[in-house]
């Protein structure tokens, strides 16, 4: 955030390395300007002092490494969020499908279940018409 500003500040004072500053304090605040202040008695005249080239260009170089590592972690973050939902979906799926494995699983055993009462049946059954038929 600094840097930001930094580079702000040094755009904005190429354009007036040369002009006069005035500071003007007023009830609603504090005011800059280039020509002194004509209805408040307390101003200031400010100096700038011209900046460095190579200054300007190291920190204009490292505004954009610092940018470039934004983007980078900015890009990590999205990528780790993704995988996060693809985790919690395949997770999800594994729930659902060990879900279904139970309940086919009960089914087998009603299934197993109703088999072996329809064949104790079918052989009581038999039974009896063999003992009906021997009398």
């Amino acid at each position: 955030m600094k840097t930001i500003l930094l580079a702000i500040f040094v755009a904005v004072s190429f354009g007036t390395v040369n002009a006069a500053v005035y500071k003007c304090k007023s009830d609603s605040g504090v005011t800059y300007q280039d020509s002194p202040c004509i209805r408040y008695q307390d101003s200031k005249k400010i100096s700038i002092t011209p900046i460095d080239p190579n200054v300007v260009k190291q920190a204009q170089v490292k505004l954009e490494k610092e940018l470039k590592q934004r983007q980078i972690l900015e890009q990590q973050r999205a990528e780790a969020e993704r995988k996060e939902r693809i985790i919690r979906a395949m997770e999800l799926k594994a729930s659902a499908e060990q879900d279904l494995v139970y309940e086919t699983r009960m089914q087998t055993y009603a299934i197993n279940d109703n088999t072996r009462a329809v064949e104790k049946n079918t052989r009581n059954q038999y039974r009896s018409r063999i003992i009906y038929r021997d009398y």
